[in-house]
């Protein structure tokens, strides 16, 4: 199958993509996870409501940075194709 008919059929779903295991990914997720008991335990109930509204925000804000990354990346990979279409530059020789 070719890969613009698995992506029309929503066989690739790049916002979806999952991270690959890594170590410092769990490093990251495990000092939020502190950071955020820590928080939720010192906090009122309307600290904790600005919080939670706080990490929705941030984690909206990823995604919109991801996808414009993605697309950027895209564009990149294009212009990549479209130059190898190119006609080859042929360079003068100088002799020495």
């Amino acid at each position: 199958m070719l890969i613009l008919e698995d992506f029309w059929r929503g066989n690739i779903c790049p916002g979806e993509a999952k991270m690959r295991p890594h170590e410092e990914y769990a490093l990251c997720y495990k000092r939020i996870g502190k950071c955020e008991d820590v928080l939720n335990a010192s906090l009122s109930p309307e600290g904790k409501k600005a919080l939670e509204e706080y990490m929705d925000a941030v984690v909206s804000l990823h995604d919109l940075a991801e996808c414009d990354r993605f697309m950027e990346g895209f564009r990149i990979g294009a212009k990549f194709m479209l130059d190898i279409f190119q006609p080859e530059i042929q360079f003068a020789h100088h002799d020495s």
